[in-house]
């Protein structure tokens, strides 16, 4: 069959605007580093991407869980190292005030410390968090009242730290203040420090010397709860270091999906070029032929 010059033209323009179109194709995914850059052009790749993608957002949302966790543990531990720094000095000087050497004024001066200890531990265990919640408060929005009763209650906040796109296991993330403010012997804490002082004010050395033993327990009562605060920051950071490991897995899984392999995409680009310019070299031999 004949091809008429029309005919000829035609082909030759197809043959340009295919090579031209592959060109641009292998140009945006050398560029864009995407071999799938829409649903249609791999619709199973693309999906599997999709999920992939939306579960490392999930884990996005986890890893600010556990920041917010981290830090609010971190503040609880500053604030028992503050609370076991004051009860330790409050003990230093139940024993030196204990001697019978010592004078009703240097007992009374010891009085005043032991209540400025006092307030500093009432300060500590009334801290707030970075959003503003008490740390020993439980879920309660108050801790200690000035006399040192507890308003709060006995919840304690928790994260997950199990799988990040599963509920998994749970860790407390918060001390609630009923832990710290009785020792494991019954002694309560402010009262403690209370009669302490008002002991020391009437210069009164055997209340002081049975001060002792309560202020040992509950010294070693806030070291206890400290130690505690402790395992679980290394357990959140456990947790974190598993998370960031399972968000860089699934980000390289989205992006093996849907991206281009450097050394084809290069490959094919050069190819594309080629063909282009063949195609462009054939059209214009032709309209060369069809001038003469």
């Amino acid at each position: 069959m004949r091809v008429t010059e029309t005919g000829l033209i035609a082909i030759a323009q197809s043959g340009v605007g295919k090579s031209r179109d592959r060109y641009a194709e292998a140009a945006e995914a050398a560029s864009s580093g995407l071999r799938v850059r829409n649903p249609s052009d791999d619709p199973a790749a693309w999906a599997e991407s999709m999920r992939a993608r939306a579960a490392s957002q999930i884990a996005e949302g986890r890893g600010r869980a556990l920041e917010h966790a981290r830090s609010s543990l971190e503040g609880t531990e500053r604030s028992l190292t503050e609370v076991g720094d004051a009860l330790s000095r409050a003990r230093e000087l139940t024993i030196q005030m204990s001697n019978g050497s010592m004078t009703d004024r240097e007992r009374l001066s010891a009085a005043n410390e032991v209540r400025n200890l006092r307030a500093s531990i009432l300060s500590s265990l009334n801290a707030q968090g970075t959003t503003g919640d008490r740390l020993f408060g439980g879920s309660s929005a108050d801790a200690f009242d000035p006399s040192g009763s507890y308003l709060g209650d006995s919840v304690e906040r928790a994260v997950s730290v199990g799988p990040a796109t599963t509920p998994g296991a749970s860790l407390s993330t918060s001390v609630t203040g009923d832990q710290v403010a009785t020792s494991s012997g019954g002694d309560p804490l402010f009262q403690v420090l209370d009669d302490l002082a008002s002991a020391l004010d009437s210069n009164d050395v055997a209340t002081v010397r049975s001060s002792l033993d309560p202020l040992g327990r509950l010294l070693d009562r806030a070291n206890e709860v400290r130690s505690g605060v402790g395992v679980r920051l290394a357990a959140l950071e456990g947790a974190e270091e598993a998370r960031q490991s399972f968000k860089d897995a699934l980000d390289a899984r989205s992006t093996s999906l849907v991206g281009a392999d450097l050394v084809d995409t290069a490959a094919e680009l050069a190819r594309a070029q080629q063909t282009l310019e063949a195609s462009r070299a054939v059209a214009q031999q032709i309209l060369s032929s069809m001038t003469k």
